[in-house]
């Protein structure tokens, strides 16, 4: 099915995108150029793997000292 593009402004851009990359044709561009859209989304991190990035990242900064003294640091850090 031949590909008609009837906006001038995208037509454009795809001649553009064309002459960028050496296409053989605008239908080639268009083609590498819609792959390249699908392969991006594709590596789109999901919410629940960013939150499971986040939360190993947490795992391994390390738990707080039993013996913590807040106050303590808090002073230090006013120069008390």
């Amino acid at each position: 099915m031949p590909l008609y593009i009837k906006d001038n402004a995208v037509a454009a851009l795809a001649r553009d995108y064309q002459t960028m990359t050496g296409a053989r044709t605008t239908t080639d561009a268009v083609r590498a150029a819609l792959q390249l859209a699908i392969d991006q989304a594709s590596r789109k991190e999901t919410v629940r793997e960013k939150i499971a990035r986040h939360r190993a990242a947490m795992r391994n900064i390390g738990k707080t000292p039993k013996r913590y003294d807040r106050k303590k640091f808090d002073d230090g850090l006013w120069g008390q």
